[in-house]
């Protein structure tokens, strides 16, 4: 395993964990957006495999890959959670 892959795995299961945790708190629209990185998420490994089982050279920087996700994800978990606190804030 490279070091490439030992610090990009705690990275992408953190960014996994926080849509996760936000989908268990979070009630109707909210807990669909929540979904959609895992959905992203999901989406990608499927490429990335079967890209991977038509040519085994593709793909070669996957956890460059799914770092790009990680960062995505918080940047998209942090705006929802902002938007869903003015929101929150403005209906009381």
């Amino acid at each position: 395993m490279s070091i490439v892959t030992i610090l990009v795995l705690p990275v992408l299961a953190a960014s996994a964990y926080l849509p996760l945790m936000a989908y268990r708190h979070w009630a109707g629209p909210w807990r669909k957006a929540a979904l959609a990185p895992l959905l992203i998420l999901l989406l990608w490994i499927v490429l990335i495999l079967s890209g991977r089982a038509v040519d085994p050279s593709s793909h070669a920087l996957w956890q460059l890959e799914m770092f790009g996700w990680a960062m995505g994800t918080m940047v998209y978990m942090v705006a929802a959670f902002t938007i869903k606190s003015i929101l929150d804030k403005s209906r009381r």
